[in-house]
């Protein structure tokens, strides 16, 4: 009964408002809303419409906001709102209010959409300069297409509604739309717009990214197959589908890619990252965010000498955890790897011990969260990188077998968990003097033993980039810092027991510091953060302000 009283009330101050008796059709909107549980946007907007008329202009601003409010997807707020700014002499606040309604209105009520976006352009026609020119039309081609290349996907699609010309002039240039990028998409991109992404780009994509495709995945996969002959780089980073029935990743070797990268937002089985290998030789670059395995081992069939760069992190479930990557075979397969990544794989009893030896060309070595055991004999000569933590247990002690008596002599990058074996494994590299790059992240060890490995022989002065986050890090340990490594550049000192005094000597006694990490630190006044932020270091301050209700207070420098 309250709803049919409210349609009635807002008919009759219809009447009402069309006759000009605004005080009275005021009245019955008012009656309406306050009669019905869930006021429509049309009411709010009757009423607002009703306060414009009597002059009433902030009124009529409240009642569109209140409709925006409530109804984010109605373009009826949007457009009032905008009305009666440019009323009150706001019109820059209503080209905002337009613009905040583009992204918020629904691309699928095509009608609303188009009468929103063409207030959005008239009104920002009309507040561009008065000897505002078009540049397309006074730059030279050549200089018009350079420019353009500098843009993003997102910003060149932006383009496209400037004017007509603009559009017919960047539609008329294919090369710009061989990258498509949806990695930016805050919303589901229409499968329209992939389709036209690929024609005007003439069905010669070289890179494509894709995101917010729901279901519609397997669709924008055979549009792209169109540019088989080109199409070098292809990234899912989400997908409602793929990872399910992965019909169209098996096909990816009719695509002849060189890098394929299968994002967090995508899982991935076991069995289907097999499939892709096997059948993908050309790839070059292979990246897997989230792999799930029920429990039976890769089957690595044909060799892969093009495979340079291969990343696999675990995801869930895990029957089987490492032992799942068969990683014998697979190392038979990869014999010209150079960077190897294999993340969050859990733990198995009938995992044993395994050797990198084999992999002569291997660089870069990431097993954190990796459940393996290795020796550092088992580790290729050449590697530059390596990163491993508390899951797996890597012997950081020769197995007296060895002929070399320093090996890993390139090594300039390592991430360790533990102090004491971190010493260890430094006295066996060539007392790892050639490191520039060193993170040890573990909260459980002493300021005395993290003192002792900052003072050790086995660091050298090269050193140009230390990361202790979560550890013992005190005011004193920084003067150690800074008489060890004169030449560090990076250092992160989040979650540590650091002050401002810390800061000051590491400020102040490293010339060569760039950028400085100080998050969570609870014992750092914001001022020692300005202080050395005018220093010109790049400060990484983050911190939990209890005076503001527990809102994180991020300070940008």
């Amino acid at each position: 009964m309250a709803g049919q009283g409210a349609d009635s009330l807002q008919q009759r101050g219809k009447k009402l408002y069309r006759s000009a008796q605004y005080s009275e059709a005021l009245d019955s909107f008012t009656k309406a809303i306050t009669r019905c549980p869930m006021p429509r946007a049309s009411l709010f907007d009757n009423r607002a419409a009703t306060y414009e008329k009597l002059g009433e202009l902030q009124s009529a601003l409240r009642d569109a906001q209140t409709t925006i409010r409530r109804h984010r997807k109605d373009v009826t707020g949007y457009l009032r709102a905008g009305k009666v700014l440019q009323k009150m002499e706001k019109p820059e606040l209503a080209l905002d209010i337009y613009r905040y309604g583009l992204g918020k209105v629904s691309i699928s009520n095509s009608d609303d959409y188009k009468l929103l976006s063409s207030v959005h352009d008239k009104l920002s026609r009309q507040l561009s300069p008065p000897k505002a020119h078009d540049p397309f039309t006074l730059l030279p081609v050549e200089v018009a297409e350079m420019i353009l290349h500098y843009l993003r996907f997102e910003h060149i699609v932006c383009c496209l509604r400037v004017s007509k010309a603009w559009n017919e002039f960047l539609v008329s240039r294919p090369y710009l739309w061989t990258r498509l990028d949806l990695s930016r998409a805050k919303r589901y991109v229409p499968i329209s717009f992939v389709s036209h992404a690929v024609q005007r780009s003439g069905t010669r994509l070289t890179h494509a990214t894709l995101h917010r495709l729901g279901d519609r995945d397997a669709k924008a996969m055979e549009l792209i197959s169109r540019s088989r002959h080109t199409l070098d780089t292809l990234e899912i980073l989400s997908s409602a589908s793929l990872g399910a029935s992965s019909t169209s990743l098996m096909s990816l070797h009719a695509l002849n890619i060189k890098n394929l990268v299968i994002g967090k937002g995508a899982e991935i089985t076991m069995d289907t990252v097999c499939g892709i290998l096997n059948s993908c030789t050309s790839l070059s670059r292979a990246e897997f965010e989230s792999v799930i395995s029920r429990g039976w081992q890769a089957d690595w069939k044909v060799p892969l000498p093009n495979l340079r760069q291969l990343k696999m992190v675990g995801g869930q479930p895990q029957v089987l955890g490492a032992s799942v990557l068969n990683m014998t075979a697979l190392m038979a397969r990869i014999t010209n790897i150079e960077m190897l990544t294999l993340n969050k794989w859990n733990t198995h009893t009938t995992f044993g011990t395994i050797s990198f030896a084999s992999l002569h060309d291997l660089k870069l070595l990431d097993l954190l969260e990796f459940g393996m055991f290795i020796a550092l004999d088992d580790l290729p000569p050449l590697l530059t990188v390596l990163r491993t933590n508390s899951r797996g247990s890597l012997n950081p002690s020769l197995s007296g077998n060895t002929i070399s008596p320093s090996p890993l002599p390139f090594l300039t990058e390592l991430q360790w968990c533990s102090p004491h074996r971190v010493q260890t494994f430094l006295r066996n590299i060539a007392e790892g003097r050639q490191l520039q790059k060193l993170t040890i992240n573990n909260s459980r060890y002493t300021g005395a033993e993290l003192s002792k490995l900052l003072s050790s022989s086995r660091l050298g002065e090269d050193l140009r980039e230390l990361n202790l986050p979560q550890s013992c890090f005190d005011d004193d340990l920084s003067k150690v810092v800074v008489g060890k490594f004169p030449l560090l550049r990076r250092l992160d000192l989040s979650h540590t027991l650091i002050t401002g005094v810390g800061v000051k000597t590491v400020v102040q006694g490293l010339r060569s510091l760039e950028y400085l990490a100080v998050n969570q630190c609870t014992d750092l006044s914001s001022d020692a953060v300005d202080w050395a932020a005018k220093q010109g270091i790049q400060v990484d301050h983050r911190s939990q302000d209890k005076m503001l209700s527990g809102r994180k207070v991020r300070l940008a420098h």
